[in-house]
């Protein structure tokens, strides 16, 4: 899995998650569409394992909202 693939990942689980009752209507939609964009443009634009070096905060904000290292 790449991280873009991560990204996506993110935002077809994140309704799921345990704080998205509250936060959701707040920033999950706006959040949603930044990491599917910034998704899209890694797999334009940079190779696989280039990925996690060029695009370091949108990934952490993902691992962070997942709680993982992934």
């Amino acid at each position: 899995m790449t991280p873009a693939d991560k990204l996506r990942a993110w935002v077809a689980e994140e309704p799921s998650a345990d704080w998205a009752p509250a936060a959701i209507t707040a920033f999950g939609p706006a959040l949603a569409e930044w990491l599917t964009e910034y998704a899209a443009s890694l797999d334009k634009t940079a190779h696989p394992e280039w990925q996690e070096t060029v695009a370091p905060r949108p990934l952490a904000v993902a691992r962070a909202i997942l709680g993982g290292a992934s």
